[in-house]
């Protein structure tokens, strides 16, 4: 991972550094700081290494290389993981938690100011 692979990443979206609040950069900062310096194989590798990843792996179609996994089944499994004692991350209280469908449609019909991120969110794919 390289500081201009997410510079890149940043430009293409239009994302103002400037505008992100102080748990957004002390949540970044943490995660760069203890992945920062790993190369993006040995990145991969690692997530390789997670269950929700295997999973996809192993329901994958037969004779396909690639298995589904989709953004819901991600954000589950690593709300719910326990990190691993190796796993250093001095991460600032979480700001995130489960809530049911009914509960994010009741959210977002009531917060319609937010609809430009929640459109961002939903439609979110890294640029090449």
């Amino acid at each position: 991972m390289s500081l201009e692979l997410v510079t890149t990443q940043r430009e293409a979206r239009e994302d103002d550094v400037s505008e992100l609040d102080l748990y957004k950069k002390a949540l970044l900062d943490a995660v760069w700081l203890a992945y920062g310096d790993m190369s993006s194989w040995s990145l991969v590798e690692l997530t390789h290494e997670e269950a929700v990843w295997d999973q996809a792996w192993k329901s994958r179609r037969p004779g396909t290389k690639r298995g589904d996994l989709s953004r819901e089944d991600m954000i589950g499994y690593f709300l719910e993981r326990i990190p691993k004692p190796e796993e250093r991350l001095d991460l600032p209280p979480a700001m995130i938690s489960r809530a049911c469908a009914a509960e994010l449609e009741a959210i977002e019909t009531s917060a319609k100011a937010h609809q430009p991120f929640i459109d961002a969110v939903r439609s979110f794919r890294l640029v090449s």
